[in-house]
C-alpha cells in the first residue's frame, strides 16, 4: 500500500515545526507521533527492521495487553546509553 496524503502531509508537518522550533519542542513530538500513527505498515516493518539490525532497539521487555510483545522508555534509553559508551 502506499503512503496516504495525509502521512506526507503530516511527515511535511513535522519537518516544518522541526526547523522552526527544535527537535525537543512538545509539539514536533505531537507531529512525529502524528505521522508515525499514519505511515503505512510496510515502512514501519521497516524501520523496526533496520533497528533492531543496527541495535538501537533492544530486545522487547515487556508484553502489551493485547499480549504483544513491546518496549518501555527505560529499556530503550538504557540500550542508547549502552551504545554510545
Amino acid at each position: 500500500m502506499n503512503p496516504s496524503p495525509e502521512f506526507f502531509a503530516a511527515v511535511r508537518q513535522h519537518r516544518e515545526l522541526s526547523a522552526k522550533l527544535g527537535e525537543g519542542h512538545p509539539d514536533v513530538f505531537k507531529a512525529f507521533v502524528k505521522a508515525f500513527r499514519l505511515s503505512p505498515e510496510f515502512l514501519i516493518d521497516e524501520v523496526h527492521a533496520d533497528l533492531l539490525a543496527t541495535g538501537l532497539l533492544p530486545p522487547s521487555d515487556t508484553v502489551l495487553p493485547n499480549g504483544e510483545r513491546g518496549w518501555t522508555s527505560r529499556g530503550i534509553a538504557a540500550q542508547l546509553v549502552h551504545r554510545r559508551d
